[in-house]
């Protein structure tokens, strides 16, 4: 999922992903994000970190994330 720059801090994305997790999240959900600005974004939807790993020779972290009660964007 992505918001394009200008959309975004708009509630769009909220949005978006509290239609997804209400539709398939019920009985919990995960996802892996490579930017870590996101974190606190999911976090506020009720993710937590549940691991991390490097992508070979990248430098780029991949991180888990996984939400088994309800956040809010409120």
């Amino acid at each position: 999922m992505a918001v394009d720059e200008e959309h975004r801090d708009s509630g769009v994305g909220g949005q978006l992903l509290e239609v997804g997790l209400d539709d398939f999240g019920a009985q919990g959900s995960w996802l892996e994000t490579t930017n870590p600005r996101n974190h606190s974004f999911y976090e506020r939807a009720g993710f937590n970190t549940d691991g991390q790993h490097r992508l070979a020779n990248t430098g780029v972290t991949m991180t888990r994330m996984v939400r088994s009660q309800p956040g809010s964007f409120d």
